[in-house]
């Protein structure tokens, strides 16, 4: 089997330390490891430190207690957890708690327990912009976190909190995701704020995408069929395993129709399927079931959203089944195309064990997974109940196209069961 190595990001010293949040730039609020002493820039210098607030404990890493410190500077060896005994803090030392209160660099004090603060936001990449109103937030952290992490999001227009959806865990504690309730405003300044162990500190800024596409019509979407290329997004699930699942996705040989067969005001119905690219059009397989799926969210239009229950296609020419999976998308241009089209839910992973390396089989890559990961992916338990052989999958950023003059069409078990031609 090929063993799948995923890079780690070590931290040494007692320092805290972080990793930047994307290619969007460092916090403004953020100093570096300039010395943070509101009352004295260059650090504690001279006798400052040599009072009865450096000696003993007072340097174990919550900070110097002695009155020359102005409270965020513990500098030179004196974060050595042994405590300073005289004037030998000379201002080149720790920088405190770390970003001066932003957190973008996440960096906390270590002290003699060795408690290190690193995190990596995902996504919203600081001072991003064009977010979807509908962002999942995914912040990664070097430790188990689940018990430290508060998170707090505000729109810096109004200044007002938004409520953000329970914290969803991956099993190693260390993947942390939320969205708001609700979508947020189009075009709008917010920052994410929070806290976790050793003084960590999280605060990225973004601006949400521009409401550029208005609403559609109901007699411009109905009875569309629209072909969802499955190469064109990015795997954001399985942690670590994009690399090797989106080119399955690429040459999976069929694309993901999506029909739209009812809209009643902020309502629609589409039926789901996947079917074949030809020179000239697409060939939907006889022989396998389409999916119905109804009173899916077009309250946000043109963005729609809602859940399958069980949604269909390929890996690797394998297909394979997503249970329980969030479907987004957004109409665009008067509804010739889509974009931003998402789904997200359990993988069963019993069929593509292969994938992961030749004679895999679903025990032994469940076995695999958790060591190959650093504990990110783990095997859980299916929603259908068939067993514990699922494992988290989003797949974001899809696009797709009107399809006409193909139409897919409805096909039940039911049928497939009569059909002569569908007969082992």
């Amino acid at each position: 089997m090929r063993v799948w190595m995923l890079a780690l990001v070590l931290t040494t010293g007692c320092v805290g330390q972080a990793f930047l949040e994307g290619d969007g730039g460092t916090d403004p609020d953020d100093t570096g490891d300039a010395a943070l002493d509101s009352g004295d820039p260059a650090g504690d210098s001279g006798s400052g430190d040599s009072g009865s607030g450096d000696t003993g404990s007072g340097d174990t890493g919550s900070g110097d207690t002695g009155s020359g410190d102005s409270g965020n500077g513990d500098t030179g060896s004196g974060d050595s957890g042994s405590g300073d005994t005289g004037s030998g803090d000379s201002g080149n030392g720790d920088t405190g708690a770390g970003d001066s209160g932003t957190g973008d660099s996440g960096a906390g004090d270590s002290g003699s327990s060795g408690c290190t603060a690193t995190h990596r936001v995902i996504r919203p990449v600081h001072n991003s912009v064009d977010v979807p109103v509908d962002v999942e937030m995914e912040i990664e952290f070097g430790q188990d976190e689940r018990n430290s992490l508060t998170l707090t999001l505000t729109n810096q227009v109004t200044n007002q909190r938004v409520p953000l959806a329970p914290v969803q865990w991956a099993p190693n504690g260390r993947l942390a995701r939320t969205r708001a309730l609700g979508d947020l405003a189009y075009d709008t300044r917010y920052r994410l704020q929070g806290t976790y162990s050793c003084g960590g500190q999280i605060g990225p800024i973004f601006v949400t995408e521009e409401q550029s596409e208005p609403p559609v019509t109901p007699d411009e979407i109905r009875n569309r069929t629209y072909a969802v290329d499955l190469g064109s997004g990015r795997v954001v699930e399985p942690a670590g395993l994009g690399s090797l699942l989106g080119p399955q996705l690429a040459n999976a040989g069929r694309d993901l129709m999506i029909r739209v067969t009812r809209v009643q005001g902020a309502v629609l119905d589409i039926l789901v399927g996947t079917a074949e690219p030809t020179r000239s059009s697409w060939d939907q397989p006889r022989c396998e079931p389409t999916t119905p799926v109804d009173d899916l969210d077009l309250g946000a239009n043109p963005v729609f959203r809602g859940v399958v229950d069980e949604l269909g296609f390929e890996l690797g020419g394998i297909p394979v089944t997503l249970q329980d999976a969030r479907l987004t998308g957004r109409f665009l241009d008067d509804g010739d195309e889509m974009d931003l089209v998402g789904f997200a839910g359990r993988l069963d992973i019993r069929p593509i064990a292969s994938i992961f390396g030749s004679g895999s089989t679903p025990q032994q890559l469940c076995q695999t997974l958790p060591f190959v990961t650093n504990g990110a992916v783990s095997c859980g338990p299916c929603p259908d109940g068939t067993g514990n052989f699922c494992i988290p999958m989003s797949v974001q950023e899809l696009e797709g196209v009107d399809a006409a003059p193909f139409a897919l069409q409805t096909r039940t078990s039911q049928q497939i069961r009569n059909d002569p031609q569908c007969r082992p």
